[in-house]
């Protein structure tokens, strides 16, 4: 797989202000052992976005916030109608410190397999 990496903004994930980041994989699986013998066309895209906000306080226990949101779609095999998958991400980060951090956000992946998107998708919490 040759990934493409595109970096919007100059900053740096927990620097003050936007940053952007997209990127997009196009490949072979590399594999040629599936059923039919074939390397299977793989295809992926992703995107960040993270807007941080520092705290002007010099009292304040909170040191900067960060909302953030992530776009991920892969497609295994595009040769084949809805096998694909979309995770969407949103994070809220709390910095109490430029190394001390906690994030807590949401999840939903979803399937594209027609018939069955509702039942088989998942989607949750997430804390770290």
């Amino acid at each position: 797989m040759k990934p493409l990496a595109s970096t919007v903004s100059g900053a740096s994930p927990g620097d003050p202000g936007l940053y952007l980041v997209a990127d997009y994989m196009a490949g072979h699986d590399g594999s040629g052992v599936l059923v039919s013998g074939d390397k299977k066309k793989i295809l992926g895209v992703s995107a960040i976005g993270a807007y941080n906000i520092r705290i002007k306080s010099p009292t304040s226990w909170l040191y900067a916030i960060e909302p953030s949101i992530r776009y991920d779609f892969a497609d295994p095999d595009t040769d084949l109608d809805d096998n694909g998958t979309t995770l969407i991400t949103a994070v809220l980060g709390f910095y109490m410190s430029s190394r001390a951090q906690f994030r807590i956000g949401y999840e939903n992946e979803s399937f594209q397999a027609s018939g069955r998107r509702a039942a088989s998708a998942a989607s949750g919490p997430r804390s770290r």
